[in-house]
């Protein structure tokens, strides 16, 4: 016979605890605002969707492709809000959200003038959701989850044998002055079993595809 005891009373209150507070996911309440916080490091963005209590809704990290790791700060911080709003626009078109970031400059990027080609792309994805969409400046100590998720990148290439991003960058700007891949870039005939994906020249080898190492940057693989 089983006796319920008061362990078992614990243990099923834990249960009950874990299952309605973070970092398990809630589904979307449509009658209520939502909330999105995102943010930036020198390699990738982060963003986290709630709503009333903070409690998360969904959870987003990029890491920066070859050309994005050349944007100002700005940039980077800007780029974060379009993928979150792309992301989660199915949730959120057609309802009051604010944005929170921790870049105080962007508050006003809804109504500035001078704009270059793609801020002016990204104003007018902004534009498809109105006076729904606020944004709001948020101290960085105060917006840790989306921090975390934009540098988790890092610990990435600390725990891996992959090439760091900063490697990787190096990689992407000396194609332009490699021998082989300056042709190859400037619509010239390359290695039949080269392609171009993200910014990177890859090689098939055995039936896999292995990223093209410029010949400046063979001494960081012989490490």
């Amino acid at each position: 016979i089983f006796t319920w005891l008061p362990r078992h009373q614990e243990a099923f209150e834990q249960l009950k605890l874990a299952l309605t507070t973070a970092p398990v996911l809630a589904p979307p309440d449509f009658n209520l605002p939502f909330e999105i916080h995102t943010d930036a490091s020198d390699f990738a963005a982060g963003a986290v969707l709630s709503q009333e209590g903070n409690h998360p809704i969904a959870f987003l990290s990029h890491v920066f492709k070859p050309a994005e790791l050349n944007y100002s700060t700005y940039d980077k911080e800007f780029l974060a809000i379009i993928l979150a709003l792309r992301a989660w626009r199915h949730y959120i078109h057609g309802h009051p959200t604010t944005v929170y970031t921790d870049h105080q400059a962007l508050i006003s990027i809804q109504t500035q003038t001078f704009v270059n080609r793609r801020h002016n792309r990204y104003l007018q994805f902004l534009a498809e959701f109105g006076n729904d969409l606020i944004i709001r400046y948020k101290p960085g100590r105060s917006n840790v989850v989306a921090d975390a998720l934009s540098r988790i990148p890092n610990l990435n290439s600390i725990s891996t044998l992959g090439p760091s991003p900063e490697l990787l960058h190096e990689f992407a700007v000396a194609y332009v002055s490699d021998p082989l891949t300056e042709t190859f870039f400037t619509g010239g005939a390359g290695p039949t079993k080269w392609s171009l994906h993200d910014g990177f020249i890859y090689e098939e080898k055995n039936g896999e595809k292995l990223i093209y190492v410029p010949a400046s940057k063979l001494k960081y693989c012989r490490r």
